[in-house]
């Protein structure tokens, strides 16, 4: 998979400035291709910041935490592919500037970072568990080997009583 992606975006950085500046003025005239290339940049500008908001309001939910995460990770990426020059990444840029396919993007990512990790990371009912994720090292929060433990526990209330605390000169005094 990352293969594929880095050979594809070798492809777009090539292509995309070759169709630009040569393909598209040849057989459109200059000011098409010039709209091309400005019409994403001031389209991707607002977009951009309503965005931005629309995440910033979203309601929390801590089981898609990792799509999230991803989802913000999209952001600066959307604004890379949008100006740089070209009609496919400014289309990819923009895409990634909607809500519904950056989503759907980001829960496929998201996924597929969570299957390469092994579960390391768990999110969810307002807890928070790490681990190191590496399999035979331990981590905070993991056994000897590697796997994620499972801690319980009940908070033990007790009234508080006033206890004796030693001062600066070793003497006892009364807590209050």
């Amino acid at each position: 998979m990352m293969k594929l992606l880095l050979l594809s975006g070798a492809v777009i950085a090539i292509a995309d400035p070759y169709l630009l500046f040569f393909v598209i003025p040849e057989r459109y005239g200059f000011w098409t291709a010039f709209w091309m290339w400005m019409g994403p940049i001031l389209l991707g500008s607002p977009l951009s910041f309503r965005a931005r908001r629309q995440m910033a309001e979203a309601s929390e939910d801590p089981t898609a935490l990792g799509a999230r995460l991803v989802e913000l990770f999209l952001m600066p990426v959307a604004g890379l592919l949008i100006w740089y020059p070209g009609p496919i990444s400014s289309c990819i840029g923009l895409l990634l500037l909607f809500g519904i396919p950056r989503r759907i993007i980001a829960r496929a990512l998201s996924g597929r970072m969570g299957a390469k990790l092994g579960g390391a990371i768990q999110i969810g009912g307002g807890s928070t568990v790490f681990s190191a994720g590496i399999p035979g090292i331990p981590g905070p929060a993991t056994g000897a080997s590697g796997g994620l433990k499972r801690a319980e526990g009940r908070v033990v209330e007790e009234e508080s009583s006033p206890r004796q605390l030693p001062d600066a000169s070793g003497a006892e005094q009364k807590r209050e």
